[in-house]
């Protein structure tokens, strides 16, 4: 039985029957799979920005890119004036866009959300 948190069934992680080809090692029960996307947020090469202190997020579908911007800010505490940019398959996504949207339009094969962060507009240069 899932475990019960303020109310709620909190999801069900089981580890996958097969290795996925990025090395993940989480699925996620059907049942809550359209209301919650696995994103994995990773620093961009030679971004100058500090290291997030966790990497893989259970994200509300309807929650927007804006928002989720907002959160990746406050984990890494950067200042109001620093910028910080997201990439999804080497292209910014736009702020109004919901999670799930991106989700449903670029995850990979083991079902998670890749995003990479960086301070500058440029994906690895």
């Amino acid at each position: 039985m899932a475990a019960q948190r303020h109310g709620r069934v909190a999801p069900k992680i089981t580890q996958p029957a097969r290795p996925s080809p990025r090395g993940s090692q989480w699925n996620m029960d059907v049942r809550t799979a359209d209301r919650l996307k696995l994103v994995i947020v990773e620093k961009a090469p030679k971004a100058r920005v500090p290291d997030l202190d966790k990497r893989k997020y259970l994200v509300p579908s309807d929650l927007t890119v804006g928002q989720f911007y907002f959160l990746i800010r406050k984990r890494i505490h950067l200042r109001p004036e620093d910028a910080l940019f997201f990439f999804v398959n080497n292209t910014i996504p736009p702020t109004s866009a919901t999670m799930g949207q991106l989700y449903e339009d670029n995850h990979e094969e083991d079902y998670f959300l890749y995003v990479a962060y960086s301070d500058e507009s440029v994906y690895g240069k």
